[in-house]
């Protein structure tokens, strides 16, 4: 099973939307090793060193990794979230 989700921290605002077939791992990579100098990466160092929490919200399943995929890049052009975009620009056209 595949699954399209977000990351967001306790404003509620969706910083981040990706896919995976392992919640409970990528979740752990995101929040245990925020390694380079991403924004990404930067904004999650700075919410833990704050003792912000940081929530990963389950946005669908799906048995096809192509169908997730889409709803992936569908859910990143809706939502704009600011880690998935780049001067404005969203990585998914």
């Amino acid at each position: 099973m595949f699954w399209v989700y977000a990351l967001h921290s306790d404003d509620g605002i969706i910083r981040y939307i990706g896919m995976t077939n392992d919640c409970e791992k990528r979740y752990e990579q995101h929040i245990k090793y925020p390694t380079g100098n991403s924004k990404k990466a930067c904004w999650i160092r700075s919410c833990i060193k704050q003792g912000k929490p940081i929530t990963m919200k389950r946005l669908q399943s799906f048995d096809s990794r192509a169908e997730c995929e889409q709803i992936e890049r569908y859910e990143i052009k809706k939502n704009q979230p600011e880690f998935n975009v780049r001067h404005g620009v969203s990585f998914w056209k």
